[in-house]
């Protein structure tokens, strides 16, 4: 290697190496580069074959720096060359290329701004991938052209970019109008012909309506006889000239504010609030009550935070309201945020209890609430009142007339209805909750009876028989096996999903099984799931069974513990 190298040098294509004298570091790192893999240059004669073409600062500031003595690498020594004499730091390098936009340049030109930038942050930051800088050039584009390249995902900077010129080519033009003067006389094709003085222009003589032609039954224009239907020889050509206003070519910044403009939803003269309890579930702190709007039951929350009134999107859709498509208009959340309303429904009529209110609503998502009824209505029947023992709201219905609303959450009083009555108010809309009353099967430890004397007498007599399992029973003669098909597959099973109670009773089962030492640990291949039933017995305990699959020859194949 190292004889090519200097074979290369003196008898190889005569190649200059580029002079360095602190202007534009970058560029002439590449350049030796490029000149260091053309000639075969080893690593260890990179850095002395540089610096004999060094000169002017940069070479007093060489000298100065002692940085040869520490003999460093070409790549540290190239960091401490751009470190020196870079004209920004790596900090206005990130924040200019995270700034590029294409704006109103060109594709083409916003590319060539992308790639200069790309080299050098590339040349920092060489472990970044290319997918991250194409996904920076895709969010630079303007609007019109990123949001369509986005689905189809470009692999690389390449064909990001001829994605972009193609949907560019294949956007509508606007049409162009010729632009001409109102003052500007129609030209022809025909020569002017020289009028001379005694030749004047032949004017317009209107045609003579003789006596003759007024005559009854005659056309008056060409004297015909007249008849419904008659077609006149002699009938006038009207010439209708229509003409539209110039207008000038719109330019290319034009056409982007126009576009962003469409982009941009318009704000509201007067800008909606609302609060940030309105987005949340109710509180202790808080108060709603229930609304009937459009055939369907709302809970609606009593917010003074809100300048306005709004119904949940998800829940206007269920009713019957018309809704309405308005300018899309901002919503300012309390806390910072904003929310977009792009329709409403128009002034409706819904009930509280029996009282009737009408009341304008603007769409809006809600997590929290169907309705959000704001400081606007609460004008409307001023003055309103609040009571939190009992929960209960008071407002003025139509000014004269007080009407106390207690909250949804407040407990009322009820009656017996009978089934034909039930079924009336659930068809006309009316909220219903379901109670189901099942029997408690939440476990109890078992009661303990009195043993009678005799039975107890027994039980003592053959305590060895009647104490509980501490193991497996002693080996027999005969033993319970269940016998295999050859070569057959171990089945090998997820277990079950069970509740939460049968669950932990299943664990409880499983350990007091392992402390008795009637099962142990196994690593073996066959897993089978075990289910839990419930005996038939007055105490309520459980059984565990494990079924398995694993191809007896005989027809039993379930293990009862």
């Amino acid at each position: 290697m190292r004889t090519q190298f200097l074979k290369s040098i003196t008898k190889g294509p005569r190649l200059e190496f580029p002079n360095f004298d602190g202007n534009n570091p970058g560029g002439w790192i590449r350049q030796s580069e490029k000149f260091f893999q053309m000639a075969g240059t080893l690593a260890e004669y990179k850095v002395n074959m540089a610096r004999m073409h060094i000169i002017g600062k940069a070479d007093i500031w060489l000298r100065r720096s002692g940085l040869l003595k520490k003999k460093p690498s070409w790549e540290q020594f190239c960091t401490e060359l751009l470190h020196r004499f870079s004209t920004s730091s790596s900090y206005d390098l990130t924040d200019k290329f995270n700034s590029l936009q294409q704006n109103s340049s060109t594709v083409a030109e916003y590319t060539e701004q992308f790639e200069e930038l790309m080299a050098d942050v590339q040349q920092e930051n060489p472990y970044i991938s290319e997918s991250w800088f194409v996904k920076c050039f895709v969010n630079g584009l303007r609007s019109q052209l990123k949001y369509q390249i986005r689905p189809l995902r470009p692999a690389t900077l390449t064909d990001a970019y001829w994605l972009a010129i193609d949907i560019k080519k294949g956007a509508p033009q606007k049409k162009q109008f010729q632009q001409f003067s109102s003052y500007s006389k129609p030209t022809t094709g025909f020569p002017k012909q020289a009028v001379t003085p005694s030749e004047k222009p032949t004017e317009f003589k209107a045609p003579v309506v003789t006596q003759r032609a007024r005559e009854q039954g005659k056309c008056w224009r060409c004297g015909d006889h007249w008849v419904h239907g008659h077609k006149c020889k002699q009938q006038p050509v009207l010439n209708v000239l229509t003409g539209e206003q110039p207008q000038e070519n719109p330019t290319e910044q034009e056409e982007l504010e126009e576009m962003d403009q469409e982009e941009q939803p318009q704000g509201e003269e007067q800008c909606m609030r609302i609060s940030l309890q309105a987005m949340q579930y109710d509180t202790v702190n808080t108060m709603s009550i229930m609304i009937s709007v459009g055939g369907k039951m709302a809970r609606a929350l009593i917010d003074s935070g809100s300048n306005s009134t709004f119904m949940n999107l998800h829940f206007a859709l269920q009713t019957s309201c018309r809704i309405l498509k308005d300018s899309t208009r901002a919503v300012t959340v309390a806390g910072g945020g904003n929310l977009w309303s792009g329709s409403y429904i128009p002034t409706t009529t819904f009930t509280v209890g029996n009282t009737e209110f009408q009341q304008q609503f603007r769409i809006l998502e809600l997590p929290g609430h169907d309705v959000v009824l704001g400081s606007d209505w609460m004008a409307q029947h001023s003055p309103v009142s609040f009571s939190y023992d009992p929960r209960q709201l008071t407002v003025q219905h139509q000014g004269q007339t007080p009407v106390t609303i207690p909250a949804c959450d407040t407990l009322q009083a009820t009656d017996e209805i009978d089934a034909l009555e039930l079924n009336r108010k659930l068809l006309s809309g009316a909220p219903a909750f379901a109670i189901q009353l099942a029997e408690d099967i939440t476990l109890q430890p078992s009661k303990q009876h009195a043993t009678p004397p005799e039975i107890q007498e027994i039980l003592t007599y053959c305590l060895e028989v009647f104490q509980e399992p501490t193991g497996l029973p002693p080996v027999r003669d005969l033993d319970h096996e269940i016998p295999l098909k050859p070569n057959s597959t171990p089945p090998n099973s997820r277990p079950y999903r069970l509740p939460h109670m049968q669950r932990n009773e299943m664990e409880k089962q499983v350990h007091q099984l392992l402390q008795s030492k009637i099962i142990r640990e196994s690593q073996s291949p066959y897993s089978s799931p075990a289910i839990l039933v419930m005996k038939k017995m007055d105490h309520g305990d459980f059984a565990l069974i494990i079924r398995n699959s694993m191809q007896p020859q005989s027809k039993t194949s379930s293990l009862y513990l």
